[in-house]
Protein backbone atom coordinates (compact mmCIF):
# COMPACT_ATOMS: atom_id res chain seq x y z
CA UNK A 1 0.00 0.00 0.00
CA UNK A 2 1.77 3.73 -0.93
CA UNK A 3 0.63 6.61 1.51
CA UNK A 4 1.76 9.94 0.65
CA UNK A 5 2.07 13.22 1.98
CA UNK A 6 2.44 16.90 0.09
CA UNK A 7 5.74 18.45 0.59
CA UNK A 8 6.28 21.90 -0.69
CA UNK A 9 9.52 23.44 -2.82
CA UNK A 10 10.95 26.01 -4.75
CA UNK A 11 8.80 24.59 -7.79
CA UNK A 12 5.84 24.01 -6.16
CA UNK A 13 4.60 20.36 -5.24
CA UNK A 14 6.22 17.42 -4.62
CA UNK A 15 5.05 13.61 -3.41
CA UNK A 16 6.99 11.97 -0.71
CA UNK A 17 6.06 8.58 0.24
CA UNK A 18 5.65 8.21 4.20
CA UNK A 19 5.18 5.26 6.31
CA UNK A 20 2.61 7.11 8.42
CA UNK A 21 -1.13 8.55 7.40
CA UNK A 22 -1.40 11.35 5.11
CA UNK A 23 -4.05 13.23 6.41
CA UNK A 24 -6.43 15.46 3.84
CA UNK A 25 -5.49 18.11 2.18
CA UNK A 26 -7.37 19.75 -0.23
CA UNK A 27 -6.59 23.11 -2.59
CA UNK A 28 -3.71 24.56 -4.50
CA UNK A 29 0.08 24.98 -4.61
CA UNK A 30 0.83 26.99 -7.23
CA UNK A 31 -1.41 24.54 -9.48
CA UNK A 32 -4.54 22.54 -8.51
CA UNK A 33 -3.43 20.34 -6.77
CA UNK A 34 -5.75 17.85 -4.33
CA UNK A 35 -5.67 14.81 -1.73
CA UNK A 36 -8.19 12.45 -0.22
CA UNK A 37 -7.79 11.06 2.76
CA UNK A 38 -5.61 8.10 4.15
CA UNK A 39 -6.44 6.36 6.91
CA UNK A 40 -4.18 3.62 7.67
CA UNK A 41 -6.10 2.21 10.64
CA UNK A 42 -9.86 3.67 9.22
CA UNK A 43 -10.05 5.39 12.87
CA UNK A 44 -9.70 9.28 12.14
CA UNK A 45 -13.16 10.41 12.53
CA UNK A 46 -12.86 13.36 11.66
CA UNK A 47 -9.19 13.47 12.79
CA UNK A 48 -9.97 12.72 16.34
CA UNK A 49 -7.68 10.47 16.67
CA UNK A 50 -4.68 11.28 14.25
CA UNK A 51 -1.95 8.86 16.22
CA UNK A 52 -0.36 7.49 12.96
CA UNK A 53 -0.71 10.47 11.11
CA UNK A 54 2.21 12.16 9.17
CA UNK A 55 4.25 14.46 11.54
CA UNK A 56 3.64 17.50 9.29
CA UNK A 57 0.90 18.01 6.97
CA UNK A 58 2.53 20.71 4.53
CA UNK A 59 6.83 20.84 4.88
CA UNK A 60 7.38 24.90 3.26
CA UNK A 61 10.06 26.19 1.23
CA UNK A 62 11.09 29.33 -0.19
CA UNK A 63 8.77 31.34 -2.38
CA UNK A 64 6.23 28.07 -2.68
CA UNK A 65 2.43 29.43 -2.66
CA UNK A 66 0.10 27.81 -0.28
CA UNK A 67 -3.19 28.55 -2.17
CA UNK A 68 -6.50 27.57 -0.75
CA UNK A 69 -5.70 24.76 1.43
CA UNK A 70 -7.73 22.92 4.63
CA UNK A 71 -4.21 21.76 6.25
CA UNK A 72 -5.72 19.32 8.87
CA UNK A 73 -4.64 16.12 10.79
CA UNK A 74 -1.10 16.81 11.42
CA UNK A 75 0.90 15.19 14.29
CA UNK A 76 4.20 16.29 15.39
CA UNK A 77 4.70 13.41 18.02
CA UNK A 78 7.95 12.71 17.02
CA UNK A 79 11.69 13.36 18.34
CA UNK A 80 12.91 17.00 17.15
CA UNK A 81 11.98 18.71 14.23
CA UNK A 82 9.36 15.98 13.80
CA UNK A 83 7.67 17.46 17.34
CA UNK A 84 6.55 20.84 15.71
CA UNK A 85 4.98 22.26 13.55
CA UNK A 86 1.61 19.57 13.07
CA UNK A 87 0.07 21.73 9.91
CA UNK A 88 2.80 23.45 8.74
CA UNK A 89 6.65 23.37 9.25
CA UNK A 90 8.98 25.83 7.53
CA UNK A 91 12.09 25.88 9.16
CA UNK A 92 14.50 28.56 7.51
CA UNK A 93 11.43 28.64 4.88
CA UNK A 94 9.04 31.37 3.89
CA UNK A 95 6.47 30.37 2.09
CA UNK A 96 3.28 32.72 1.22
CA UNK A 97 0.25 31.34 2.80
CA UNK A 98 -3.14 32.29 1.74
CA UNK A 99 -6.77 31.81 1.73
CA UNK A 100 -5.90 28.91 3.99
CA UNK A 101 -7.79 27.05 6.97
CA UNK A 102 -5.34 25.67 9.60
CA UNK A 103 -7.35 23.17 12.22
CA UNK A 104 -7.11 20.31 14.12
CA UNK A 105 -3.21 19.99 14.18
CA UNK A 106 -0.98 18.78 17.06
CA UNK A 107 2.51 19.49 18.08
CA UNK A 108 3.97 17.35 20.84
CA UNK A 109 6.39 20.78 21.54
CA UNK A 110 5.86 23.88 19.24
CA UNK A 111 3.78 24.98 17.09
CA UNK A 112 0.21 22.78 16.87
CA UNK A 113 -0.83 24.85 13.51
CA UNK A 114 2.48 26.44 11.89
CA UNK A 115 5.90 26.24 13.29
CA UNK A 116 8.58 28.95 11.83
CA UNK A 117 11.93 28.64 12.88
CA UNK A 118 15.47 29.41 12.04
CA UNK A 119 14.52 32.76 10.45
CA UNK A 120 11.79 32.34 8.70
CA UNK A 121 9.43 35.46 7.25
CA UNK A 122 6.59 33.67 5.72
CA UNK A 123 3.55 35.69 4.91
CA UNK A 124 0.08 34.71 5.82
CA UNK A 125 -3.17 36.57 4.37
CA UNK A 126 -6.60 36.14 4.93
CA UNK A 127 -6.45 32.20 6.80
CA UNK A 128 -8.06 30.91 9.69
CA UNK A 129 -5.88 29.03 12.14
CA UNK A 130 -8.36 27.11 14.91
CA UNK A 131 -8.76 24.34 17.15
CA UNK A 132 -4.68 23.05 16.78
CA UNK A 133 -2.88 21.96 19.95
CA UNK A 134 0.43 22.08 21.12
CA UNK A 135 1.96 20.41 24.52
CA UNK A 136 4.61 23.01 24.91
CA UNK A 137 4.57 26.60 22.86
CA UNK A 138 2.88 27.81 20.16
CA UNK A 139 -0.76 26.11 19.68
CA UNK A 140 -1.57 28.20 16.60
CA UNK A 141 1.81 29.88 15.86
CA UNK A 142 5.28 29.13 17.05
CA UNK A 143 7.92 31.46 15.95
CA UNK A 144 11.36 31.42 17.36
CA UNK A 145 14.87 32.62 16.17
CA UNK A 146 14.47 35.67 14.13
CA UNK A 147 11.70 33.94 12.24
CA UNK A 148 8.79 37.03 12.18
CA UNK A 149 6.06 36.18 9.67
CA UNK A 150 3.91 39.03 8.54
CA UNK A 151 -0.01 38.13 9.05
CA UNK A 152 -2.91 40.29 7.63
CA UNK A 153 -6.60 39.71 7.48
CA UNK A 154 -6.12 36.44 9.28
CA UNK A 155 -8.14 34.80 11.95
CA UNK A 156 -6.52 33.08 15.24
CA UNK A 157 -8.73 30.94 17.42
CA UNK A 158 -9.23 28.41 19.94
CA UNK A 159 -6.16 26.99 19.71
CA UNK A 160 -4.45 25.71 23.05
CA UNK A 161 -1.24 25.62 24.15
CA UNK A 162 0.95 25.85 28.07
CA UNK A 163 2.80 28.92 26.34
CA UNK A 164 0.84 31.43 23.80
CA UNK A 165 -2.06 29.86 23.20
CA UNK A 166 -2.59 31.57 20.05
CA UNK A 167 1.15 32.96 19.13
CA UNK A 168 4.01 32.11 20.78
CA UNK A 169 6.95 34.79 19.84
CA UNK A 170 10.85 34.27 21.27
CA UNK A 171 13.28 36.17 19.51
CA UNK A 172 10.69 37.09 16.65
CA UNK A 173 8.98 40.13 15.64
CA UNK A 174 6.14 39.61 13.66
CA UNK A 175 3.89 41.73 11.98
CA UNK A 176 0.08 41.23 12.51
CA UNK A 177 -2.54 43.78 11.01
CA UNK A 178 -5.96 43.62 10.71
CA UNK A 179 -6.69 39.94 12.52
CA UNK A 180 -8.93 38.33 15.09
CA UNK A 181 -6.76 36.54 18.46
CA UNK A 182 -9.46 34.92 20.13
CA UNK A 183 -10.83 32.04 22.25
CA UNK A 184 -7.29 30.79 22.37
CA UNK A 185 -5.94 29.65 25.88
CA UNK A 186 -2.74 29.29 27.71
CA UNK A 187 -1.88 26.94 30.71
CA UNK A 188 0.62 29.39 31.70
CA UNK A 189 1.39 32.98 30.03
CA UNK A 190 -0.27 34.14 27.17
CA UNK A 191 -3.29 32.99 26.03
CA UNK A 192 -3.64 35.22 22.84
CA UNK A 193 -0.17 35.83 22.40
CA UNK A 194 3.12 35.35 24.72
CA UNK A 195 6.15 37.52 23.73
CA UNK A 196 9.48 36.63 25.40
CA UNK A 197 13.31 36.99 24.89
CA UNK A 198 13.20 40.49 22.61
CA UNK A 199 10.38 39.92 20.82
CA UNK A 200 8.60 43.20 19.62
CA UNK A 201 5.81 42.52 17.42
CA UNK A 202 3.89 45.26 15.90
CA UNK A 203 0.51 44.64 16.32
CA UNK A 204 -2.16 47.20 14.68
CA UNK A 205 -5.88 46.84 14.05
CA UNK A 206 -6.50 43.59 15.64
CA UNK A 207 -8.93 42.21 17.76
CA UNK A 208 -7.93 39.90 21.09
CA UNK A 209 -11.01 38.77 22.96
CA UNK A 210 -11.97 36.20 25.44
CA UNK A 211 -8.68 34.50 25.55
CA UNK A 212 -7.54 32.78 28.41
CA UNK A 213 -4.15 31.89 30.85
CA UNK A 214 -3.09 31.55 34.33
CA UNK A 215 -0.84 35.16 33.33
CA UNK A 216 -1.25 38.11 30.42
CA UNK A 217 -4.73 36.27 29.06
CA UNK A 218 -4.71 38.60 26.18
CA UNK A 219 -0.82 39.17 25.75
CA UNK A 220 1.69 38.29 27.72
CA UNK A 221 5.04 40.41 27.42
CA UNK A 222 8.56 39.93 29.47
CA UNK A 223 10.29 42.33 30.18
CA UNK A 224 13.37 41.91 27.32
CA UNK A 225 10.27 42.64 24.62
CA UNK A 226 8.46 45.41 23.54
CA UNK A 227 5.60 44.89 21.22
CA UNK A 228 4.15 47.95 19.45
CA UNK A 229 -0.08 47.69 19.57
CA UNK A 230 -1.76 50.35 18.30
CA UNK A 231 -5.50 51.21 17.27
CA UNK A 232 -6.73 47.42 18.97
CA UNK A 233 -9.54 46.67 21.20
CA UNK A 234 -8.47 44.28 23.62
CA UNK A 235 -10.56 42.16 26.22
CA UNK A 236 -9.76 42.53 29.83
CA UNK A 237 -6.69 44.08 30.40
CA UNK A 238 -3.22 45.98 29.35
CA UNK A 239 -2.71 48.49 26.26
CA UNK A 240 -6.51 50.99 27.44
CA UNK A 241 -5.75 54.76 26.55
CA UNK A 242 -2.70 54.19 24.97
CA UNK A 243 -1.76 53.98 21.40
CA UNK A 244 -5.13 54.58 20.54
CA UNK A 245 -5.98 50.70 21.90
CA UNK A 246 -9.56 50.22 23.53
CA UNK A 247 -10.01 47.45 26.24
CA UNK A 248 -12.87 46.33 28.23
Amino acid sequence: MSLWKAKLNSSGVSVQSSARQSPMVCGIVSVQFAFTEKDINNNDNGFDNNDENVYHVVTGANNAVIDGFMITGGNANGSYPNDCGGGIENDGSSPIITNCTISGNNATSNGGGISNDSSCSPTITNSTIWGNTSASRGGGIYNYNDSSPTITNSTIWGNDAGYGGGMYNKYSSPTITNCTISENNATSNGGGMCNIDSSDPTITNCVFWDDTASSGPEIYTDLSSSPSVTYCDIDQTGYAGIDNNMDH
